[in-house]
């Protein structure tokens, strides 16, 4: 199974948004979002999920 991670640092974008629950539809797909929009993002647990994913996009 293909590992996509989805990194979010704009939480308006309307492109990202159906791109992503396209792929979340897919069965075939691991689909992990994570959303720099917060107080204290977890910046080395994101480093460990862009190292593990095979596809990263940057929103």
């Amino acid at each position: 199974m293909r590992t996509l991670l989805h990194i979010k640092s704009d939480t308006a974008d309307a492109r990202a948004e159906s791109v992503i629950s396209q792929q979340l539809a897919r069965d075939e797909l691991a689909v992990e979002i994570c959303d720099l929009n917060i107080d204290q993002p977890d910046y080395e647990s994101l480093l460990d999920k862009i190292l593990a994913a095979d596809s990263v996009a940057v929103w």
